[in-house]
């Protein structure tokens, strides 16, 4: 029956090849090539992926075709067969242990377009420079050293010799007269900034072997260190990759290539920019990221025309939010022109010290800011900040220490305030293990959130035992770690080293000393000046317009800046938070860590009505009409949910895991992170608490229950791991569990780095998992059976994936992050019969469609938003693969009359 199938598949490719002139072949797919191709005489084309057997059939050179492509891992010579065909225009060949190419080439003397990569050739096949007709040759991917031993045919246009270990550019180019293309990429993959619409000219390389493309690590040996001023004579040249090279200087006579759009020179060892660049109005693409430049010319101006223009990661005293802009070169022309106007430099810099509660931070501050120490010291409940004055290199630095409170409660609203731009102390307890002090936690934390800043490790009360960790294993993990102390707050030790550090790595942040416009610092000085908790942003824009910052793409710029700061709090990216206010740090935190951490709130079992939160926030700067504020923010940062004015606060739940019922006969599912938030089963309960069933949720866990299905969902933060196991009618199973793998990954998007791992269970074998990406990724390619780590059967791969999902909705979760929450309405019931149960009501067939649709087109139109929006703002776009449904009112939530039980009580 098999081999029929394929004989059906094979028919059908025949009569597309018959009627198209091309014939594709996949290994994966068929069993041999057909010798009916013979047979077809408008043939011009073969594509051949993943050939199986070790040579080409005997009555392969009679086919009469122009281009042929082959890519197969079975030979291990050069089909010689190849040779005989003397029409071809076009050949690709990737052939990975090929090594070397026979003598024949130039036997295909109609040869235009040549594409040898990945083939492992140490050089060029032999008689290359005879054909005469060639006008476009890869040879990418290769380990062609000897660039003097390099003879091409001077009608070549494009070059494309990437990811080879050439240490210098071949002579033989300088006679290409007719060179237009020249990619001398380190690694072979395509450049940023690589635009096909703006490269000239792509030549049709055949089939898959177009370009490599995003694989292949980049050469250790052999790179180019410098161009001959020669190759800036070519007069035709239109493209220049010399992407991660080791090349210092650009010659001058650049400005020769009057035709020149694309010049990408990024990860390099550039040190400025030719001044001759102004001349080159033709210019579209121009990528020196990642170099050691401190200046641009003057004149660089004069290149109005780019389309991109990549410059971060250079010593440029341009901040960093407009760096990371390259697409947009406006944006950079308009910042380069507003500093020459008028500029200051920042001078200022914000430090964050966090880490696990009663390890020392507060004294860490206190001595490093007041040089004394307070053995009472006061545990932090939320984040306080300190201004702290110190000078590096000669240059007074206003620092801003921001002292996060390290009790579990609060790790869940800390992610909103690591940001970019800053240093990080993590301080741990020398007293406690690695373990205890949770440091991979932090590391993973503050990797995830803060842009590669830099990390200072401080191992404090240091008085009676050293800091006993794995010091050069976690910077060879964790590179952003740039030094590692030992402190005693209480004996005054090692806190001028971590003072000496802070200074050294605020010396090593240019953007600690940026020029800024001076129209900035007066926004900034007013902002730092008023007395309001809270502004809209029309406000702001308003504010920022009668002193000199005139344009939206400069507002946002500044309050990202300001934010990174921690002059104010405004989360325009978080796409639950876009359209709050710009805040009062010190206010809003304030105001949220007062009632979390309130003794109150712990007693009503998470429980808060309007009454006892007018108790909480009873100090004169949360008035009433500002409490709304307070909790609106909670409810965007999902912190809590409402109803009938009355909150649950899932954070204060307790952490005992109450009975549940029995287990058995599930369908499984578990997510695995490399390092798991507190928050994200808080935020999971918040967004799907109308289907919580029968009260049955605590700190870590919950049970869900949809139309007689139950759904059981434990975080384990140590392990970093959530398991679901649903319950109930095979029918309905799936529809629960995609609804909770949603919502998960939803909520991953919006922490920056964070990516669970679905794993499915081997049925009948407990403990064992595979990723689901990997089965889906094997079963997309064709594959059938799949051999578990750890074990030698295989296992049919749609048998492990038919248990999660059936195979026509089957695609890794992808949704927006801008997707709203999955919601169900459910039927009305009295306010507190509704709350007692928590979970959905048996709906009817009928009112579940429909309700399906209405969520189905609702979330497409609110995708087809999403998308705009972020093509407005030229930002990455997210594909949401599952539709998710709209937001919808949930369950009333009693008064404390008639609070529920202690499944859902808090610690006290």
């Amino acid at each position: 029956m098999e081999f029929a199938i394929n004989m059906g598949d094979i028919e059908d490719k025949l009569k597309l090849a018959d009627h198209t002139g091309r014939f594709s072949f996949s290994g994966k797919e068929d069993r041999e090539l057909p010798r009916e191709l013979l047979d077809i005489p408008k043939l011009h084309s073969l594509q051949m992926l993943d050939y199986p057997a070790a040579a080409l059939p005997n009555w392969f050179p009679e086919l009469n075709i122009e281009s042929l492509d082959i890519s197969c891992n079975t030979f291990t010579a050069f089909p010689r067969e190849i040779f005989s065909m003397t029409g071809l225009r076009h050949l690709g060949v990737r052939i990975p242990g090929l090594g070397r190419i026979p003598r024949g080439i130039e036997r295909l003397a109609r040869l235009e377009i040549l594409c040898l990569t990945g083939c492992n050739l140490s050089s060029p096949p032999a008689g290359l420079h005879k054909l005469k007709h060639l006008t476009a040759l890869n040879l990418g991917f290769n380990r062609i050293k000897a660039s003097n031993e390099i003879a091409l045919p001077p009608s070549l246009e494009h070059l494309i010799i990437s990811g080879n270990p050439l240490n210098a550019v071949p002579i033989s180019v300088r006679k290409l007269d007719k060179l237009r293309v020249l990619e001398f990429n380190s690694s072979g993959t395509y450049s940023a900034g690589y635009d096909a619409s703006i490269r000239p000219l792509q030549p049709p390389f055949p089939g898959s072997l177009a370009r490599v493309s995003g694989v292949g690590p980049r050469s250790r040996h052999g790179l180019v260190v410098a161009l001959p001023s020669w190759l800036f004579d070519i007069p035709g040249l239109e493209w220049l990759d010399f992407t991660g090279q080791r090349i210092s200087e650009i010659p001058e006579n650049v400005g020769n290539l009057e035709n020149l759009r694309g010049l990408l020179f990024a990860e390099n060892l550039l040190t400025r920019i030719p001044d001759s660049i102004s001349r080159l109005g033709t210019l579209k693409v121009v990528n020196i990221a990642g170099n050691k430049i401190y200046s641009l010319p003057d004149n660089t101006s004069n290149l109005r025309g780019l389309s991109y223009f990549g410059l971060n990661g250079n010593s440029l005293p341009v901040p960093p939010e407009v760096l990371s802009r390259p697409q947009e070169p406006t944006e950079i022309w308009a910042y380069l022109d507003s500093i020459q106007k008028d500029q200051k430099r920042l001078n200022e810099a914000k430090v964050l010290v966090v880490g696990e509660g009663a390890v020392g931070k507060s004294s860490i501050i206190r001595r490093l800011t007041r040089g004394d120490f307070d053995s009472d010291e006061r545990k932090t409940d939320g984040i306080d900040v300190t201004r702290w004055n110190v000078s590096v290199d000669g240059v007074g630095i206003a620092v801003n220490l921001w002292d996060f409170g390290g009790q579990e409660i609060m790790h869940a609203t800390h992610q909103f305030f690591l940001t970019r731009r800053s240093v990080y102390l993590l301080v741990v307890d020398a007293r406690q293990s690695e373990e205890q002090n949770r440091i991979e936690y932090w590391l993973k934390l503050i990797q995830g959130f803060s842009g590669g800043s830099p990390v200072i490790l401080v191992g404090n009360k240091c008085e009676d035992f050293g800091l006993d960790i794995d010091q050069r294993g976690l910077r060879g993990k964790y590179p952003d770690i740039v030094d590692i102390v030992e402190t005693s707050c209480a004996n005054n030790e090692g806190i001028d080293a971590v003072r000496a550090s802070l200074q050294h790595t605020l010396g090593d942040m240019s953007h600690v000393q940026d020029l800024l416009p001076a129209s900035f610092f007066r926004v900034k000085e007013h902002l730092e000046q008023l007395e309001a908790d809270y502004l809209p942003f029309t406000e702001y824009q308003v504010l920022c317009g009668e002193r000199g910052v005139t344009t939206l793409a400069s507002q946002e710029r500044l309050v990202e800046f300001l934010h990174d700061l921690g002059t104010v709090l405004c989360f325009r990216k978080d796409p639950r938070l876009r359209d709050t206010n710009i805040l009062n740090p010190s206010w809003v935190t304030g105001g949220v860590y007062r009632l979390l951490n309130s003794h109150v709130a712990a007693q009503e079992k998470g429980l808060l009505t309007w009454q006892k939160i007018d108790t909480i926030l009873d100090e004169e700067k949360y008035v009433p009409e500002k409490r709304q504020y307070i909790i609106e923010m909670m409810k965007k940062f999902e912190l809590c949910f409402e109803s009938d004015d009355v909150f649950l606060i899932p954070d204060l739940l307790t952490k005992e895991e109450p009975d549940t019922g029995r287990w058995e006969d599930t369908l499984d599912f578990t997510v695995r992170y490399g390092v798991l938030p507190s928050s994200i089963i808080g935020r999971l309960i918040v967004r799907l608490h109308y289907l919580i069933s029968q009260r049955t949720v605590w700190r870590t866990g919950v049970v869900f229950a949809l139309d007689g299905n139950r759904a059981l969902v434990k975080a384990d933060r140590e392990d970093a791991v959530i398991t679901i196991r649903v319950s109930g009618p095979a029918k309905g199973r799936r529809g629960l569990l995609q609804a909770i793998r949603v919502q998960l990954r939803t909520i991953e998007l919006t922490i920056p780095g964070l990516t669970g791992e679905g794993q499915v269970p081997v049925p009948g074998y407990p403990g064992f998992w595979v990723p689901y990406t990997h089965l889906f990724n094997l079963e997309s390619a064709g594959i059938e059976k799949v051999t578990p780590q750890g074990m030698i059967d295989e296992f049919p791969i749609s048998l492990l994936l038919d248990g999660v999902e059936d195979q026509s909705s089957r695609a890794p979760v992808h949704p927006s992050p801008h997707a709203p929450q999955l919601a169900l309405e459910p039927k009305e019931e009295p306010a507190v019969e509704r709350f007692r149960v928590l979970g959905l009501p048996k709906v009817g067939a009928m009112i579940a469609l429909a309700g399906l649709l209405i969520t189905l087109i609702g979330t497409w139109i609110a995708y087809l938003a999403y998308r705009g929006d972020e093509q407005e703002r030229n930002k990455p776009k997210s594909t949401a693969t599952t539709p998710v449904t709209s937001r919808t009112p949930g369950p009333t939530i009693p008064t404390s009359a008639t609070q529920p039980t202690a499944t859902v009580s808090a610690d006290g």
